[in-house]
């Protein structure tokens, strides 16, 4: 809707206060009371913290700190959504709003960049009570306060400089209650530019909170830890005592941010949208959503889907029958309670549901007419299908690392592959794979789809759904992005596992008796062939860049990097580990049918 005389607009409307006085009314007073607690409790409590000398410690420094952010963060939009509520023209220049949306978004980097400061803060407190007086000194303190200042007011203003660039000549409606970067972008002139900056922006807003919750759920990890270790109740209780109100804080602000930023969906109403500060549709109003997508890879029942069908079916039954057998047997077996088997039966875990993400979906579509599967339903297929994959390729690098020091470095082994030491790397590879597809993910949800909705493919995957997508066809060279993300996941995990069996054969081979080295190698072959199964298919699916295969071929390449090594995973572990298998006959298979099957 271009303006009759093409002008740019001076300012923007909101549009999301209620239009009646009362209702206004009924909002001003509320939001007024709330405003005024904020300023004058963050106030009591820098107050409280300055004039009280026992309280001249780094953790209410940062406390103080915190609340001094508080009011400036609200401060930054409350006044002008208390003023539009009492005015009829509920308007704001364009400058007023680049100021709101710098202000808004330093403030709050700055708390995101203090609250990792004060949970490396508890980290130290905690994990190093010794040096910590040491360490958190007064000056570090108010660098450590000062860098989050920093960082704060100088990551928003590339976003503001660009914002200042566009014309806006459409509709000066601004569909929120204050100023923020994709409401206002969704008004700029420049569509196809405008489409590709709001990926942009969505993924650094992603990053920012990422990296941020990564640091802090680092921190936690080893407090918890540390805490776990003391003895007596009471000491774990005044230990973990000093987190509690830092935990509480980072999950109200984080859990705001999620629903602000990390949103996968874009169906919520005006009214949701409001409460929640959440982004709209990107759809135009004159293009039909698509809501749902329709798989064509798979054949109709009269066509062979029953057979497939069956087949399917037995080979998920074997691969959860399989690594279940597996997982149990390690669990319940105390011989195999140690650093390798406990990877294994993590691995043999994430085969269960990595699978299950999608088989289920897929052997339904084989016998039911409708292939279908929703907007919202897809997204999360791709995000636990991809956090999955990621976190089992994180386990097999693990896997080689613990491989590495077993044989290259057997007298240390013992001390440094600790429980506490594997239990961490497993939740950090759980922790890097949940997070990793985040940003992609958030970044698709925010395409517009107006069809077709037909899915080349027996899943959803990235370059299926995005080559779905409504864009101009300048910007499907984001396409190839995804590709080279995907690449450099897996080539960074086979370059490490590579340099470390370059090392682990090298010893080897300097083992002089043949009986020696092959005893030392047999503690890695199972992993070797399920690292090389894995990572071929994966090779396979995403490292083809520009090949092109035939339908047939793409579907059986998907399919085979689904199910080929959750299938071959308690194959290669029951048949080639014979701690495995006696564990399996002692506490899995306790009658001779299933004795006579495992022997």
């Amino acid at each position: 809707m271009r303006s009759p005389n093409g002008t740019t607009a001076q300012e923007f409307i909101f549009f999301a206060f209620p239009h009646s006085w009362g209702e206004s009314v009924i909002c001003f007073v509320p939001l007024l009371f709330i405003y005024a607690f904020i300023v004058v409790g963050n106030l009591v409590i820098i107050t409280v913290v300055q004039l009280n000398t026992h309280l001249h410690t780094p953790m209410y420094f940062f406390i103080s700190a915190l609340s001094f952010l508080e009011i400036w963060y609200t401060t930054a939009t409350i006044p002008v959504m208390l003023s539009s509520l009492l005015s009829e023209r509920r308007s704001i220049s364009l400058n007023g709003c680049l100021l709101q949306m710098y202000f808004f978004h330093s403030t709050g980097i700055s708390e995101v960049c203090l609250l990792t400061a004060m949970a490396f803060d508890r980290y130290l407190a905690i994990c190093n009570p010794l040096r910590y007086p040491t360490i958190m000194t007064p000056k570090l303190c108010t660098q450590l306060t000062l860098s989050c200042c920093i960082c704060g007011f100088i990551t928003p203003l590339p976003e503001i400089a660009w914002i200042s660039t566009l014309p806006f000549c459409r509709s000066n409606r601004l569909e929120h209650i204050f100023c923020d970067f994709l409401p206002v972008l969704r008004l700029a002139c420049t569509d196809t530019q405008a489409i590709v900056m709001i990926q942009v922006v969505d993924i650094i807003h992603a990053v920012e909170i990422i990296t941020a919750v990564m640091l802090i759920f680092m921190s936690y990890i080893g407090i918890v830890a540390v805490i776990l270790r003391i003895r007596s109740a009471e000491g774990r209780r005044k230990a973990f005592s000093t987190c509690v109100s830092h935990l509480t804080v980072f999950l109200l602000f984080f859990g705001n941010v999620a629903l602000m930023y990390l949103r996968f969906s874009a169906t919520y109403s005006l009214f949701w949208d409001t409460a929640i500060a959440l982004d709209e549709n990107m759809a135009s109003k004159n293009q039909t959503t698509v809501t749902e997508f329709v798989f064509t890879g798979f054949p109709h029942l009269q066509e062979g889907g029953l057979l497939f069908f069956i087949l399917l079916i037995l080979i998920y039954l074997f691969i959860i029958i399989g690594n279940s057998m597996v997982y149990f047997a390690i669990r319940l077996d105390s011989r195999l309670h140690t650093p390798m088997y406990f990877f294994i039966s993590v691995l043999s875990f994430l085969e269960i549901w990595y699978t299950t993400t999608t088989i289920p979906k897929m052997l339904s579509n084989l016998v039911s007419k409708q292939k279908t599967i929703s907007l919202a339903g897809c997204l999360l297929q791709m995000y636990f299908f991809h956090a999955l994959g990621i976190t089992e390729v994180c386990l097999l690098t693990t896997m080689a690392m613990d491989r590495y020091l077993a044989i290259c470095n057997p007298l240390r082994y013992p001390t440094i592959m600790t429980p506490q030491v594997y239990t961490q790397l497993t939740l950090g590879c759980c922790f890097c794979g949940f997070f990793t597809p985040l940003p992609e993910i958030a970044w698709i949800s925010t395409l517009p789809f107006c069809g077709p909705n037909q899915i080349q493919n027996i899943f959803c995957d990235f370059d299926p759904i995005l080559n779905l997508a409504c864009m101009d066809t300048s910007t499907i060279v984001l396409i190839q992005v995804v590709d080279i993300v995907h690449a450099v996941e897996i080539i960074t995990a086979v370059m490490l596992v590579a340099l470390a069996y370059v090392r682990i054969i090298a010893v080897v081979l300097s083992i002089r008796s043949a009986d020696g080295r092959r005893k030392a190698f047999s503690t890695c072959a199972s992993h070797l062939a399920i690292f090389l199964i894995f990572f071929g298919s994966v090779a396979l699916m995403y490292l083809r860049f520009s090949a092109k295969y035939s339908f047939f071929w793409d579907t059986a390449i998907s399919l085979m990097f689904a199910v080929l090594s959750p299938f071959f995973n308690p194959i290669i572990y029951s048949l080639r580990n014979k701690e495995i298998k006696e564990a399996i006959k002692k506490h899995m298979c306790q009658s001779a049918i299933f004795t006579h099957h495992i022997k």
